[in-house]
């Protein structure tokens, strides 16, 4: 049984489903205004969403993730994961965990069709709910649900009482439904890309995204609906047009009382769609009044039950996370023993004369497949495939001149490339003995982990790269669009990686640059 790890955060790791740490985007936590300082003298509640969070940890760890005893344990150790970096990084006063009931809620019975479109849980996820009910319960964190009501109405109403009491909220979330509730004094952290990053939203982050504040975002999916949610909202009428109808007239009934001032398609689809509209309003927007009352003495933080977490932890086969267990030190009671994980085998590095005479990685290691994923290189309880520590080895790659060098695994531990790094490119497809370079924008590394990446803008290298990613077997790819909503967005790009350190974008829909200059080559969608 290997040990698994407690996540740390990891920026341009691709394809690597372990779990991570709160990796914030947008914002640095550790810089603070003076308006943060202030506020941050306020005492603070952590609430979190939990069927939101079990289900980014479900689906972000594979589910062949088990105990000695068969147990699929994938969400709850994603989740426990989690739950252990939000209390060591948010460092709260206050927590609170809030659940949905499996009861219909006053919008199922306004709205028979909400939700409706939600598959039915995994049959190996159903006993997880179990298993993380007894870690927050030995953690001593109080839970808040009620029939009748979903998890998000707990939560708004959690964060008003809090405020009321001089307490601010950072509400742990993994969709943007409780954005609507961000305010001087409520923030709300969203997982993404499974739970490996954090996006912090404050007031001035959800202008940025929605052009709007958090209070008129139920009137603006009273316009664009939520197809997550099955609210329809109505149809036609886009993110962009929404934002600018509720800028011009305040909010949804504004919007409706100068219908005869808008464009002739707005005017047919607020007509035909107007009572749609309302509900879908009422549908999205958050209750502040549900009937829970927060009791911040039973919420403090640092009341987990030591010696039943322990026993649960050691159950689980969470081993490495027993010395993570908020307050466990020497005095409060000795750990289990545990087995000591073996060493993992260090990458062996290049040397810096072969780093600058080697060919380009992207002409040799692409076209290797990399080694399987190994328990260990995710650092978790162990998986149905079992791997050797000689598969989790850097990868032997002979070069076209018959030298050889070290490619870590796809699945490895992710080491920063040796300096100088190496600008990769690709062969061309021409049937010559020597490789000629296909002509790609190289992206110089912006980061710790020294990431290569190629423009992929040219017919050729795009052939190239898919027969790479054929040859190579294992790969991992991401997409980029303008909108999370798959009914309004638009492709934008497209990411590869087949190797730790090496990463190709394909561009196919940007308007312009950063810094507003008009986008350079692209490649057409048809």
């Amino acid at each position: 049984m290997v040990a698994p790890q407690t996540p740390a955060c990891v920026h341009g790791k691709v394809g690597n489903k372990a779990i991570t740490g709160f990796c914030p985007k947008g914002k640095n936590r550790t810089m603070m205004t003076e308006a943060q300082t202030a506020t941050n003298k306020r005492k603070k509640l952590m609430v979190i969403d939990g069927h939101a969070m079990i289900h980014r940890a479900f689906h972000a760890v594979p589910e062949d993730l088990t105990t000695t005893k068969g147990e699929v344990v994938n969400a709850t150790f994603g989740f426990t994961s989690i739950l252990i970096k939000g209390l060591t990084d948010i460092k709260p006063d206050y927590i609170a965990m809030t659940f949905d009931r499996p009861t219909p809620t006053f919008r199922h019975v306004a709205f028979p069709q909400y939700k409706a479109h939600r598959p039915t849980l995994p049959d190996i996820m159903r006993p997880q709910f179990g298993r993380i009910r007894e870690i927050v319960e030995a953690f001593g964190i109080p839970i808040y649900e009620k029939d009748g009501y979903e998890a998000d109405d707990i939560i708004g109403t959690l964060s008003v009482q809090a405020t009321q009491q001089g307490v601010d909220t950072v509400i742990l979330t993994g969709d943007m439904d409780t954005l609507q509730l961000v305010n001087e004094h409520v923030q709300v952290l969203v997982a993404k890309r499974g739970i490996s990053e954090v996006i912090e939203y404050d007031e001035a982050q959800v202008m940025t995204r929605y052009s709007l504040p958090p209070a008129k975002l139920p009137d603006f999916k009273g316009l664009v609906g939520d197809t997550s949610d099955n609210i329809p909202g109505v149809r036609g009428i886009g993110e962009k047009t929404a934002s600018k109808l509720l800028n011009d007239y305040g909010d949804l009934e504004g919007v409706l009382a100068h219908i005869d001032d808008l464009t002739p398609k707005e005017q047919r689809l607020l007509r035909e769609h107007m009572d749609e509209a309302r509900q879908s309003k009422e549908l999205a927007t958050i209750r502040l009044d549900a009937p829970v009352q927060l009791d911040l003495e039973a919420s403090r933080v640092g009341q987990v039950r030591r010696e039943q977490a322990v026993e649960l932890f050691r159950e689980l086969e969470f081993r490495t996370l027993v010395d993570k267990i908020p307050g466990n030190t020497s005095s409060t009671g000795s750990a289990p023993q545990v087995t000591a994980e073996k060493k993992k085998p260090e990458p062996v590095p290049a040397q810096e004369e072969d780093l600058l005479e080697a060919p380009p990685v992207g002409v040799v290691s692409i076209m290797t497949p990399p080694a399987p994923p190994s328990a260990a290189s995710i650092s978790m309880p162990q998986t149905h495939a079992a791997h050797t520590e000689e598969q989790r080895a850097p990868v032997s790659v002979a070069t076209e001149t018959g030298e050889e060098f070290m490619q870590p695994s796809l699945f490895g531990a992710l080491e920063p490339v040796a300096e100088p790094v190496r600008k990769l490119r690709l062969p061309s497809i021409a049937q010559d003995s020597r490789p000629e370079e296909v002509d790609l924008l190289f992206m110089d590394p912006k980061d710790a982990m020294k990431t290569n990446t190629l423009i992929v803008n040219s017919e050729e290298a795009l052939q190239v790269l898919v027969k790479s990613m054929r040859d190579a077997g294992t790969f991992a790819l991401d997409t980029e669009s303008t909108s999370e909503d798959p009914w309004h967005a638009e492709l934008v790009g497209i990411s590869v990686s087949m190797a730790p350190g090496e990463a190709y974008y394909i561009p196919v829909g940007h308007i312009q640059t950063l810094d507003g200059q008009e986008a350079g080559k692209q490649l057409p969608l048809a």
